[in-house]
This record gives C-alpha cells, structure tokens and sequence, in this order.
C-alpha cells in the first residue's frame, strides 16, 4: 500500500504534467514505469524496472 506522500506524489503528477520536457519515445517508456501500480513502500519494483535503463540513460546524458 503506496504512503501517503506517494499517493500525493502520484496525484500531482496526474494533475500537473511537465510541458517542458520534450517527449521521447525512451522518455515515454520510462515514464510509464511510475505507473501507481509499481509504486511501493521502499520504490523496489521501480528501481527494479529501471535497472535496464540506466546504461541508456547515462549515454544519452554524456
């Protein structure tokens, strides 16, 4: 069961979207990771389904 804080977390991020970031397809696939599913109390699954993004993102950022 998300905390509190991740609940209103996840709300604010339904209800306010960025508009300042453009949108990638890889910027997309991450983002439906935070999907209020794979949110739990220590964020394990997400760490977990991120994993295999974080060679990607590190490239793109160098």
């Amino acid at each position: 069961m998300p905390s509190e804080k991740m609940r209103y977390i996840c709300q604010r991020m339904k209800d306010k979207s960025r508009t300042d970031i453009e949108l990638t397809p890889l910027k997309a696939e991450i983002e439906s990771i935070f999907n209020e599913s794979n949110i739990d109390e220590d964020c394990d699954t997400i760490t977990r389904l991120l994993s295999p993004y974080r060679k990607t993102v590190r490239e793109s950022l160098s």
